[in-house]
């Protein structure tokens, strides 16, 4: 076990780092156990029995070092590398225009698992793999009703993913705080004041 030199400071935020690497542990983020937490809370206790609180505490303690946590790096490099792929996925091949889009779907064109495009998508986005599908929805069709505004909406709708005008609406009032039309009036004001 390596062993190193550091002062009291630096022991009291390695128990608490300890601790947390214990919680990850626990939650299922590594295989490591725990037992090398609680031996480093351990010392941490022992140490402050022997040192009276009056008095002063010694410049350094010697302990082990806190092994790395190699597989929550590791997690966290392939979930960036796939929240690149997922967004490739919508902006090169715009399959959020297929209206029945399921996130088995995409899990499949990049070769891995719902569940990890799920999270990644949760983790990197801060929504449910729906939302993240009606965002493109919802910008795609601001771009269709600005190219064509007098397009009927059960059209743009159609073009945009959505599976019925209904949800169309319901979602673009809820990402844009307005119906379609409101939205393109909002625009055309926009583009008139400049």
């Amino acid at each position: 076990m390596a062993f190193l030199k550091v002062n009291t400071h630096t022991l009291l935020l390695y128990a608490v780092m300890c601790v947390q690497f214990s919680t990850i542990s626990a939650q299922g983020g590594s295989s490591v156990s725990s037992s090398h937490s609680c031996k480093m809370m351990e010392v941490h206790r022992l140490h402050h029995k022997e040192t009276p609180s009056s008095a002063p505490l010694p410049d350094s303690v010697t302990m082990p070092s806190c092994p790395a946590l190699p597989s929550q790096d590791n997690t966290l490099a392939e979930e960036s590398t796939l929240i690149l792929q997922i967004r490739d996925l919508m902006e090169q091949d715009h399959l959020y225009l297929q209206s029945e889009l399921k996130i088995s779907d995409v899990a499949n064109a990049l070769g891995t698992n719902s569940r990890y495009v799920s999270e990644s998508i949760r983790n990197y986005e801060g929504c449910t793999f729906t939302q993240f599908i009606n965002r493109y929805r919802v910008e795609h069709a601001e771009q269709i009703l600005l190219k064509a505004p007098d397009k009927k909406v059960s059209a743009v709708s159609e073009e945009s993913g959505f599976s019925n005008e209904t949800t169309f609406f319901r979602t673009f009032k809820a990402i844009k705080g307005m119906t379609p039309r409101e939205w393109l009036s909002s625009q055309k004001l926009d583009e008139a004041k400049e």
